[in-house]
């Protein structure tokens, strides 16, 4: 998390502000920082937790659901490029590592969250 977002995330945590930490999160997401939306909607969860805030939970819910799925969607292209990378170099264990990472990846896909 860059240096401003974490001050951002302590002050919200602070104030308690569900709400603000739940626009940071959407806005991490939308600039394509996806582990940093995913903090930013942790220490939402903790917060609901901590104040007994629930208003916004569904959402908040629905966040982390959508952002795991961009998560899946980076990783596979990540693992691609590992598998590609591993014929390359003629590295065979690491080639099937990464098939095997893949093929984990693809088979939670399937299977419903």
């Amino acid at each position: 998390m860059s240096r401003s977002n974490t001050r951002l995330s302590a002050q919200l945590r602070r104030t308690g502000a569900v709400d603000g930490a739940h626009h940071l999160a959407n806005a991490c997401s939308s600039a394509g920082q996806t582990a940093e939306g995913m903090e930013a909607l942790t220490e939402a969860f903790e917060i609901v937790g901590d104040r007994d805030e629930r208003f916004l939970e569904a959402e908040l819910t629905l966040q982390i659901v959508l952002s795991v799925e961009r998560l899946r969607s980076e990783a596979e292209g990540y693992f691609l490029t590992a598998i590609e990378v591993a014929r390359c170099q003629q590295a065979k264990a690491w080639e099937l590592r990464a098939a095997m990472s893949l093929a984990r990846l693809s088979d939670d896909r399937a299977r419903p969250l």
